[in-house]
């Protein structure tokens, strides 16, 4: 939901900018829990336990490091590099570079 809120405040969506915007927020909220929209149970959590909410937090900080690491390439120029820490937040699953 707050991907989405976040979304209907902009104009357009740029992947590798808005992607690192919003595991940044994610992260820096520290994944915060939600009033319900339908007001049917006060707040909506986002994990079961709080191991599992450490857990989560680790994992989206890791996410969130790569994501500005490869704007940061990307903003130096170096594509490839870019390339190669998205490769890393995507579990291998991004394009490879190939100039």
């Amino acid at each position: 939901m707050r991907v989405a809120k976040y979304a209907d405040g902009e104009s357009c969506i740029v992947y590798d900018i808005d992607v690192k915007r919003i595991l940044t927020m994610l992260r820096d909220n520290g994944l915060a829990a939600l009033q319900d929209p339908m007001g049917i149970d006060g707040y909506i959590y986002p994990c079961k336990t709080e191991a599992f909410k450490q857990d989560a937090l680790s994992k989206l900080n890791t996410a969130a490091t790569r994501a500005e690491k490869a704007r940061e390439a990307t903003n130096a120029n170096d594509i490839k590099t870019a390339f190669d820490w998205w490769k890393l937040l995507y579990n291998d699953q991004f394009p490879n570079y190939y100039l």
